[in-house]
């Protein structure tokens, strides 16, 4: 995750970006949940989310404080859940 620093501010937050496709048409998929959790486990909470945009593409960011919160000095494994309406897709 890259971290970026509001000019003025105090807070660091990370920003992961990403994009769901099909895998048949190559086209991105729109409208689909991304959850993004703790793929060890170990911390329950969700540690962000976001929906696609027409073209697949989404956009997390997360406050360092937070992420921190949930996982102290590990360095965690992300895992991602996506959903289409009440499907899961991954």
């Amino acid at each position: 995750m890259a971290d970026s620093n509001d000019l003025g501010s105090e807070s660091i937050t990370y920003r992961l970006e990403g994009q769901i496709i099909d895998g048949t048409t190559g086209l991105g998929i729109d409208a689909v949940v991304v959850d993004l959790w703790d793929a060890e486990g170990i911390s329950k909470d969700l540690v962000a989310h976001a929906k696609t945009n027409a073209l697949g593409q989404f956009s997390v960011t997360i406050d360092a404080a937070y992420y921190h919160s949930l996982f102290l000095d590990r360095q965690p494994a992300l895992g991602f859940r996506l959903y289409k309406g009440c499907q899961r897709l991954a």
